[in-house]
């Protein structure tokens, strides 16, 4: 596997992927939700003229007139909603002031088209969940009438050249700066050239050179894995107990369904790098403690997807406040459960109780409420990157015959076993 995850170039995972679509700093927080839902789309980059703000994380991710200063989602515009929407300019906010509201806001990283994947798999493997990618787009060839048939395609066509990633049509020149342009125009010059030839690739040299930025996911990569099983290894045969991706005497800590969706978002956001949580049954007496209030405050730390800590089962240790510890396991709350709502329908949902917002959205489908996504302890790693592909979900929570929740293997899981195996040794 190692010679797979070595030879194989991030750019290959992105060469059918659109360009990124962002929006502009000055945009409102309107704006943006209106975008992600125009694009089916739950999270979208911030960009702004280079040197105005500072970058997500120091990052100087610089396109052109555009620099990338950190990532907004549905879930930061669902909770700002709900944060002010006692407040009536709420929408009008600009989006700026939506960066740094969870953790996932913070975490733009890039990467170049020539990265191998094993090294673009370390961020992946420690929480990060998409990386930026920025692709060279080889400038199409200038027509030379003497030689062109008249039939020949227009300028604007696509190059013969292959390239990882693609622009629109209508995109503005973005040229590099002089020591980018000068070492992208160096590294093509392969070959001396003479006469009405060495004109033409002069001329093209002269050129700027454009790149696009391409997003890729965990996703993307799991599917890029699950297409080369054979080249993996032993690692994807090792089962989730084998592998050490779970500790039954410590399961995840999740959320009964009598507390508002307001209240799950509001916890997911303070624990870091959360996206869905498990849903379980509540007893008697937490249903009656969650009525009552005591079930909304700061949530655990990032231990929530591992869920370190704490007995499991039935009569459960509470974790902190508004999470439970294992349990039955009756659903998932995910923040893709957000995607294509207006801002109307994010305040009127979000003030629902769990168990209420889960029948609604089944009510939805034709299909009806859709079923977490469950393995067992002995299941291959395979089967389980199969079914987190196949229901096009980000974690598959592992229980037990009981359907009890014993814990979750994560994308982010995947990644790291999958790296280990075949990373660098």
């Amino acid at each position: 596997m190692a010679s797979l995850l070595e030879r194989t170039e991030i750019g290959a995972l992105v060469s059918e992927k659109r360009e990124i679509i962002s929006v502009p700093d000055t945009a409102t927080v309107l704006d943006a939700l209106e975008l992600m839902n125009a694009n089916n789309i739950i999270a979208l980059p911030v960009a702004a003229p280079p040197g105005k703000w500072l970058g997500a994380g120091g990052a100087n991710i610089i396109d052109g007139e555009k620099q990338y200063i950190g990532v907004v989602s549905m879930a930061d515009v669902a909770m700002h909603l709900v944060k002010e929407r006692a407040r009536p300019g709420a929408l009008k906010e600009g989006v700026v002031s939506l960066i740094g509201n969870s953790a996932e806001g913070l975490s733009l990283w890039v990467a170049s088209n020539t990265t191998p994947l094993v090294d673009a798999m370390e961020p992946l493997s420690k929480g990060i969940h998409r990386l930026l990618v920025r692709c060279p787009i080889a400038p199409a060839p200038a027509a030379d009438s003497t030689l062109a048939p008249s039939s020949a395609a227009p300028s604007s066509a696509a190059p013969s050249v292959m390239t990882f990633g693609h622009t629109t049509p209508d995109a503005p020149d973005t040229p590099e700066t002089p020591l980018e342009a000068a070492s992208e125009i160096e590294a093509s010059a392969s070959r001396p050239a003479t006469g009405a030839e060495s004109d033409t690739e002069a001329a093209a040299a002269a050129l700027p050179v454009k790149h696009s930025y391409h997003f890729v996911s965990q996703t993307d990569v799991v599917a890029f894995l699950l297409m080369h099983l054979d080249s993996l290894g032993t690692v994807v045969q090792r089962t989730v107990e084998q592998l050490g991706l779970v500790d039954p005497l410590f399961p995840p800590l999740a959320i009964v369904s009598c507390i508002t969706v307001t209240d799950a978002l509001r916890l997911m956001q303070r624990a870091s790098g959360v996206r869905a949580v498990a849903v379980v049954e509540g007893s008697a007496e937490e249903e009656e403690g969650m009525e009552e209030g005591e079930g909304s405050g700061s949530a655990a730390g990032a231990d929530v997807a591992g869920g370190r800590g704490g007995g499991g089962g039935r009569g459960r240790e509470r974790g902190a406040a508004g999470w439970v510890r294992g349990g039955r396991l009756l659903g998932t709350l995910s923040v893709s459960d957000l995607r294509g709502m207006d801002a109307d329908t994010l305040a009127q949902l979000t003030s629902m109780k769990v168990r209420d917002f889960l029948s609604h959205m089944a009510s939805l489908t034709p299909e009806g409420r859709r079923p977490s996504i469950t393995c067992r302890m002995e299941a291959p790693l395979a089967e389980v990157m199969a079914l987190a592909a196949t229901n096009h979900v980000h974690r598959v929570w592992v229980t037990s015959e009981d359907d009890e929740l014993l814990g979750v293997v994560s994308l982010t899981d995947v990644v790291a076993a999958c790296r280990r195996a075949g990373g660098p040794r």
